[in-house]
């Protein structure tokens, strides 16, 4: 049985959160941006506020979840489509491209808890007449006054219609939608999971391929009934699949570049396959993710890994205590 996403830590009881309707979230204790500034015709300043622990976003070995960060970045999406230029909330926004790197320190968090600042600059902005058609964002994420991570993106904005020719007789979420999965998923400890409802992996006899596990039923990666596999799914689906690789050693994914080419479906397999890569200029393990559904590739990645730090003996899974850097390191 899937955990309820629940705040360990209240937010301050000054702030407050912006309307769950704004960040395309059906459970309010989902929501993590609390506010949002123009500071220039196309620059933002938006904040948000990390819980202490969470259901699901950590994995028990990184203090700072990548996916956490980009819940966080996606969030933003959506707010400044609605806020800043009036896109409608019956359109929808496609995820092209998405590329995040943390800083090198964020590895050495035991505290992740608290506000922080996104910075967003919109590079891009295609429009089809009135009405907006893309936006490519660029994002510094500051915590504590310190640059936490960078991040890039671009997606589309489509209004209904579009959309229905785009998906072809598939956009009816309702009609969609799988029963949880069945398949069984590999083992929680290789890949530093609590449970196996989180487990969206299971075995084939490669041992660098998996089936992905879509399960519609889990309350984090589906707040509510999609037509198709969200991102965030595809991106766990990786970032699994590299832990996997190195079961005894947990590692971080520190960056990702990923590439949103085609949906995953839910009525065909779709197949989860990992390839090592040589390192980086600065020694760091990477590995090529790509998912494919038909003998098509629909998602791929370039997943950047460092060793994770154990954490003190005396913080709890998911409990963080303040980061004090003798040094700090920019993105």
């Amino acid at each position: 049985m899937h955990r309820n996403a629940v705040r360990a830590d209240p937010a301050p009881r000054s702030a407050t959160f912006v309307p769950k309707k704004l960040v395309h979230k059906t459970n309010s204790a989902e929501v993590l941006l609390t506010d949002w500034q123009r500071i220039r015709a196309n620059a933002f300043i938006i904040s948000a506020h990390w819980p202490t622990t969470h259901s699901f976003y950590t994995t028990g070995h990184s203090p700072v979840d990548p996916l956490l960060l980009t819940e966080t970045i996606r969030q933003m999406f959506p707010l400044l489509c609605h806020t800043a230029y009036d896109v409608p909330f019956d359109h929808h926004l496609l995820w092209e491209h998405y590329r995040y790197e943390l800083a090198s320190h964020a590895t050495q968090i035991t505290d992740r808890s608290g506000p922080l600042n996104l910075h967003v600059e919109c590079r891009e902005t295609v429009r089809r007449g009135t009405r907006l058609a893309a936006l490519s964002l660029a994002v510094t994420v500051v915590r504590h006054d310190v640059p936490l991570a960078t991040a890039d993106t671009r997606f589309t904005v489509q209004p209904p219609a579009v959309y229905r020719r785009l998906r072809a007789g598939r956009s009816d979420a309702a009609l969609a939608a799988p029963t949880p999965a069945q398949s069984c998923p590999i083992a929680p400890r290789d890949i530093g999971r609590r449970t196996r409802g989180d487990i969206v992996l299971s075995p084939s006899d490669d041992p660098l391929r998996w089936g992905l596990r879509i399960d519609t039923a889990h309350p984090i990666l589906f707040d509510h009934p999609l037509d198709h596999a969200p991102g965030i799914l595809l991106l766990e689906a990786a970032r699994q699949a590299t832990q996997a690789l190195t079961p005894t050693r947990p590692m971080t994914a520190m960056a990702m570049e990923n590439t949103f080419s085609r949906y995953v479906e839910y009525d065909t397999p779709c197949w989860v396959e990992a390839r090592p890569l040589p390192s980086d200029p600065l020694g760091r393990d990477r590995v090529a993710v790509t998912l494919t559904q038909d003998g098509t590739e629909h998602y791929a990645t370039t997943v950047t890994l460092t060793p994770t730090p154990a954490l003190p003996h005396d913080a709890p899974q998911g409990s963080w205590a303040p980061f004090r850097p003798a040094v700090t390191t920019a993105p």
